[in-house]
């Protein structure tokens, strides 16, 4: 999603899934800054929202139930 940083030059955040599968990456643009409009921390929010779901939803898969027979 589109955000400035301290100088007011356009960038980009970005999430995405860590290849463990177990973590969330948020990509800042350098100087560890982004300035977001009150539409772009939603969208952020969002996208957080949605990789944290994808991988909880991922760990219950992998997750087999104790059936006695």
């Amino acid at each position: 999603m589109g955000c400035t940083d301290g100088l007011q030059r356009p960038r980009s955040v970005a999430t995405y899934r860590h290849d463990d599968g177990d973590r969330v990456v948020l990509l800042a643009p350098p100087g560890e800054a982004a300035l977001l409009t009150p539409a772009a921390a939603r969208e952020l929010a969002e996208h957080l929202q949605q990789q944290a779901t994808a991988i909880e939803a991922g760990q219950h898969a992998r997750v087999l139930p104790f059936i006695r027979r």
